[in-house]
């Protein structure tokens, strides 16, 4: 741990981050994923995906973003919650957590302290 972070116990520190760069062909997107998360030790990770419907609202809101535009979007909503995901996570005992929840059990775990 980077000693300039100035970091407490009571700090939530991620073991890493996935999120996918441009380049992933469209028919290679969930193998990416899958590739991806199936690799990683235990430990609490954060999956930046973006979420939001390939609409002319989106499309004007992103024109000027060729890569995470709204088609990219589309994409990750699309494999997110696919059925096929959700199998996948399940089968290799993944937890879905919110930012909530870990910050509910770093409290508790400090009240026991």
């Amino acid at each position: 741990m980077a000693p300039y972070l100035n970091l407490s116990a009571d700090d939530l520190v991620l073991d890493g981050t996935i999120s996918m760069d441009p380049g992933v062909s469209k028919s290679d997107w969930v193998k990416w994923y899958e590739n991806s998360l199936a690799a990683l030790p235990p430990g609490v990770y954060e999956m930046i995906v973006h979420l939001a419907y390939d609409d002319p609202e989106m499309q004007g809101a992103t024109a000027d973003h060729p890569d995470w535009g709204a088609a990219w979007r589309q994409s990750d909503f699309d494999m997110v919650r696919s059925p096929e995901f959700a199998q996948f996570l399940h089968a290799h005992n993944f937890t879905l957590v919110s930012w909530r929840d870990l910050s509910t059990r770093l409290q508790n775990s400090s009240k026991t302290k």
